[in-house]
C-alpha cells in the first residue's frame, strides 16, 4: 500500500458505502462499538489489512501486514521480483483512546482512524469499519488474523 496505498485509498474513498453495517461509525448498542486501544492493538497485531479494489471484497488493492512493534509491511502480490513484499513501509500505533495512527515512509506522511466493529475481546478475521471520526463514513477494511499474505 505504499504511496497510492492506504495514503490515497483511505483519504480518497472516504465515500465507500457501508457493506457490513449499516451504521457510519457511530456505537449502537451492545453489538456495534468503538474499539478501545487493548481492542485494537488486538486486532491489528499480527494481521493483515485488506483495502478492497471496489465495493465488493473479492480483490484487494492493498494489503498491510501489522507486526508487532509498530512496523507496517506491504504485502502487494508476493516476494517476486516483479512485485516484491516490503516489509518496511512505514508503522502503525493505536493511542489511548484507541485511534490507529499509520505512518509512511518516506515523507513521514500521517492518517489516523478510528475502528469500529462487532463487540468481543478477541476479534477475528472480519470487515471492520476504519473511520476519520465518529458519524465518519466508513472504510472498510478486511482484516485477516495472524496472516502476512495473502487476503
Amino acid at each position: 500500500m505504499r504511496k497510492l496505498g492506504w495514503v490515497c485509498g483511505l483519504v480518497g474513498l472516504l465515500s465507500v458505502p457501508s457493506m457490513a453495517f449499516a451504521i457510519n461509525c457511530t456505537a449502537s448498542g451492545s453489538t456495534y462499538t468503538q474499539y478501545s486501544q487493548s481492542q485494537a492493538n488486538n486486532l491489528l497485531t499480527g494481521s493483515l489489512a485488506c483495502y478492497p479494489a471496489t465495493t465488493g471484497l473479492a480483490t484487494y488493492i492493498n494489503q498491510e501486514a501489522h507486526y508487532t512493534g509498530g512496523r507496517l509491511g506491504d504485502y502487494k502480490r508476493g516476494t517476486g521480483a516483479v512485485d516484491p513484499t516490503r516489509t518496511n513501509i512505514g508503522s502503525w500505533a493505536v493511542d489511548s483512546t484507541g485511534k490507529v495512527t499509520y505512518t509512511y515512509a518516506p515523507g513521514n506522511s500521517t492518517f489516523s482512524y478510528i475502528v469500529f466493529g462487532l463487540n468481543g475481546a478477541n476479534p477475528g478475521n472480519n470487515t471492520y469499519d476504519f473511520c476519520a471520526s465518529v458519524g465518519a463514513t466508513p472504510i472498510k477494511i478486511r482484516i485477516v488474523k495472524t496472516s502476512t499474505g495473502p487476503c
